[in-house]
């Protein structure tokens, strides 16, 4: 007989997987090639308008700081005369909301609460997506050294995991109050 921690831990990986695996095999039935689903691509590609989303908020913060960029194409963001980031399926962070959508609904409460949280830890995992490209194209346009002498991807991956424990945290603590 299993315990309600190994129940929840099962719910907890199972979530995750399918979360998980299911963004990499959208992302890999919306490239050209073996099993590439023109119609989904088209009309219904959720990673490209998921990085659509980032690229123009971070758009927005730019120009409210007096950079003028445009898309360069549907992976990069470029300053306009200047340099570019490019956003490729592992930067833009499935892990963690797959994480963070797997520990939310393998938790007990009601549908509602879980949803609003679920919505929470995906706005606040993008909004720091978006100062990090943002940061970046900053930094490399002021041409700030000690930027590059970070590995901004593990730096953003700290930042995340902390973010998570914290917003584990305050899940925990409300969901209890609750």
């Amino acid at each position: 007989m299993q315990s309600g921690f190994q129940k929840y831990v099962l719910l907890f990986l199972g979530i995750f997987a399918c979360c998980y695996a299911g963004v990499y095999g959208f992302i890999g039935i919306t490239t050209p090639g073996k099993w590439y689903v023109s119609w989904l691509d088209e009309h219904m590609n959720l990673v490209r308008g998921y990085r659509y989303l980032m690229f123009a908020m971070s758009q927005g913060i730019l120009a409210l700081f007096g950079y003028a960029t445009y898309l360069e194409n549907s992976f990069t963001l470029r300053i306009v005369h200047a340099n570019a980031v490019k956003m490729v399926w592992s930067c833009m962070g499935f892990g963690l909301l797959s994480f963070w959508i797997a520990f939310v609904t393998a938790n007990a409460g009601k549908l509602w609460f879980k949803l609003r949280w679920v919505c929470i830890g995906i706005g606040l995992i993008t909004l720091i997506n978006v100062a990090r490209i943002v940061l970046i194209l900053v930094a490399v346009n002021r041409k700030w050294s000690f930027f590059f002498a970070v590995n901004h991807h593990d730096l953003f991956n700290w930042v995340m995991y902390a973010v998570l424990l914290i917003l584990v945290l305050w899940y925990r603590r409300k969901f209890l109050n609750y």
